[in-house]
Parts: C-alpha cells; sequence; structure tokens
C-alpha cells in the first residue's frame, strides 16, 4: 500500500526518471556501438538525460500555469509556443553542455571538438527536441485526463455516499412521536400511584431513545442487541394494559449474531401493532422467526391479530423500504402478506454474517 500511496503522490517523477532513463540507455547504447567509448557514451547520454530532465520539468510547470484540457485553437497554439520555448532551451542546455563539459574533456583542437561543432550548429538537436516533447506533451495530456477522470469519478462516488448517508440519516429508524408522546403520559399518571414500575418505564425509555441516537450512524446491530430494544419497546407500548402482546420468538440462536440495521426490528413491530392495542380490550400474539432463502436472509413476523389495510401506504412502511433499498439495492424489501397476517423482512445474507466480516 506504501507503494502505490507513493506512486500516487509523484507519479510524474516516477514517469519522468522512467521515461528519460530509457532514452538514456537507448542512445547510450547506440552511441556505444557507434565506436564512442565508455565514458564519451555516458557523457552523450548523461547530457541528454539531464536537459530532458530539465526541459520537461519546466514545460510541465508552464503548461500547469498557462493552458488547460480544453481543447480549442488557443489552448493548442500556447502549447505549440510553450513547446517552441522549451525545444530551444533544450537545445541551450545541449550545447552548454557540450561546450562546456565535453570540450574540455574531448580538447578544443581535437576531431572530436570539430565534431560537436558541426552538431551543434544543425537541426538535429531541434529537431530531435521536438520529436520527444511532442511525444513528452501526448503522453502528459492522456496521464492527466485519465487522472483527471479518476478524480472525478472518486468525487462523484463521495458525493454519492454522502447523499446516500443523508437519506439513510433521514430515513433511519425514530422513535414515533405518538408513542413517546403516550409513554411520557402513562408514566406521568403512574408517578403517584406505582413510583418503582414508573421508574423502571421511565429507564427503559430513555434507553430505548439513546439505543435510536446513539445508532444513527451506525449501518447495522446484532439481531440479539436488537431484540433487547424490541422487548423494551413491547413492554413501554403496552404500559397501560400489561401482557397483552405475546411475543414468541422461534428464531434460533444461530441467527442471533447476524446484523440488521438499527432500529428496524423496531420499525417491523410499530407497523404491525399500529396502535391496535390501546386498553387490553384485543390481546394478539405475535410470532417472530428468521430463515434462510438462497442467498438471503428472512425475518417474519406474524399477528394474530388483522392488519391494517392501509398499511402499505404508511409513511413509515415507504420510509422502511427506501432505507432498505439504499442499503441493498432490490435485495432488500419489506413485504406485507395481508392475507398470512404476516411482515415479512428480506436482506441479503452474505452481508449478515459476523463471521464473514
Amino acid at each position: 500500500m506504501r507503494i502505490f500511496t507513493f506512486l500516487g503522490k509523484h507519479l510524474f517523477w516516477v514517469l519522468q526518471i522512467l521515461g528519460w532513463g530509457i532514452i538514456f540507455f537507448f542512445i547510450g547504447y547506440a552511441a556505444f556501438i557507434d565506436g564512442n567509448s565508455l565514458f564519451d557514451t555516458t557523457l552523450i547520454s548523461s547530457s541528454i538525460f539531464i536537459a530532458g530532465v530539465i526541459t520537461t520539468s519546466i514545460y510541465r510547470w508552464l503548461l500547469k500555469k498557462y493552458s488547460t484540457l480544453e481543447f480549442n485553437l488557443i489552448n493548442i497554439s500556447r502549447v505549440i509556443g510553450l513547446a517552441f520555448v522549451c525545444c530551444m532551451l533544450w537545445v541551450l542546455i545541449l550545447y552548454l553542455f557540450k561546450h562546456f563539459i565535453v570540450l574540455d574533456h574531448a580538447g578544443s583542437g581535437s576531431e572530436t571538438h570539430k565534431e560537436h561543432e558541426g552538431i551543434a550548429i544543425t537541426l538535429g538537436p531541434m529537431i530531435l527536441g521536438l520529436a520527444l516533447l511532442s511525444v513528452w506533451t501526448l503522453l502528459y495530456y492522456i496521464v492527466k485526463s485519465l487522472r483527471n477522470h479518476n478524480q472525478n469519478r472518486i468525487e462523484r462516488l463521495q458525493l454519492r455516499e454522502s447523499i446516500k448517508n443523508a437519506q439513510l440519516n433521514i430515513l433511519q429508524g425514530h422513535v414515533n412521536g405518538k408513542f413517546l408522546i403516550k409513554v411520557l403520559h402513562s408514566i406521568r399518571k403512574q408517578m403517584p400511584l406505582d413510583t418503582k414500575n414508573a421508574r423502571k418505564m421511565l429507564t427503559d425509555l430513555s434507553e430505548l431513545l439513546r439505543y435510536s441516537l446513539s445508532n444513527q450512524n451506525v449501518k447495522s446491530i446484532s439481531i440479539s442487541h436488537e431484540m433487547d430494544m424490541v422487548q423494551k419497546y413491547l413492554e413501554l407500548y403496552q404500559i397501560d394494559a400489561p401482557n397483552t402482546i405475546k411475543l414468541s420468538n422461534e428464531m434460533n440462536s444461530e441467527f442471533l449474531d447476524n446484523t440488521v440495521p438499527p432500529m428496524l426490528l423496531i420499525s417491523m413491530f410499530e407497523l404491525m401493532l399500529d396502535d391496535a392495542v390501546v386498553n387490553g380490550a384485543n390481546k394478539r400474539e405475535l410470532r417472530l422467526y428468521c430463515e434462510n432463502l438462497d442467498d438471503n436472509m428472512v425475518l417474519g413476523l406474524h399477528t394474530s391479530g388483522v392488519l391494517n389495510t392501509g398499511l402499505k401506504e404508511d409513511t413509515g412502511f415507504k420510509k422502511v423500504n427506501q432505507r432498505l433499498r439504499l442499503l441493498y439495492g432490490k435485495r432488500g424489501t419489506l413485504s406485507i402478506i395481508k392475507e398470512q397476517k404476516l411482515i415479512k423482512l428480506y436482506i441479503p445474507r452474505y452481508q449478515n454474517r459476523t463471521e464473514e466480516k
């Protein structure tokens, strides 16, 4: 990982050294087989390597300051002009290198001196510089375009993730306002009559509220922990009519370590009850089970009572499904089977096995 981080931060210099290093060895090999000594070959290759690195580094700085990735006549003219200026700089560096280093080694009256002077007055270095800068410019814009495209893609993904998290925070299960008012009203009535039970209910309510608020940025939590909160929710729900709701938990212990989004099971119970139990006149039994179906985990909640006919149009039902869609795509759904008095939750099984995390 450190290597990739280093390459990401210093990609330009890595490509600079690598590219001009290849040219260094290629020109050195050509000069050596042409009969030059090893020292002369090293001087010639080094002069081109150093001139290339200096020139293209300055060229890159000029491109970043005076050009863009836009494909228009003005920008193309700027690039051509900057390439010509840097090509002249390339020739100047080679000229200085030859006259102050190579010629000092070769001697001013030698054949090597005459040969280098002959080369200096030709268009060879200029043509070579233009060719190398043209290839360098093409590669520079290709790499820069790819990096910009990748950066834009990362920014889009980050923006999409931010929007998704914002939507999830909005859709996150919270304690229902009606339920909260009802429980607080019941606790206030019980305070003079049964202080101990009222305090217990107040503690359970505070734990439920703390659970709801503290897990807003948590994507998943164990079913066993969620079921603890479900028990508190049911006790608070029937605070005015104890033992009105009987829950039969038929989940195998192997499913308790699986995970679900926080407050999701509580939302299922909230939809199932739908304020049906108020004064204990209608007792009902609830049955909760869990099973594997292909690659999905299915949570089912069955009631002995009657499901609300307009439950599918309920705002809470729509919010739960929107939340599941954001988390799991099409594989996460909450469905209502009215004839069977059943609410079913489907979520991907592989995302809910703690041992695979």
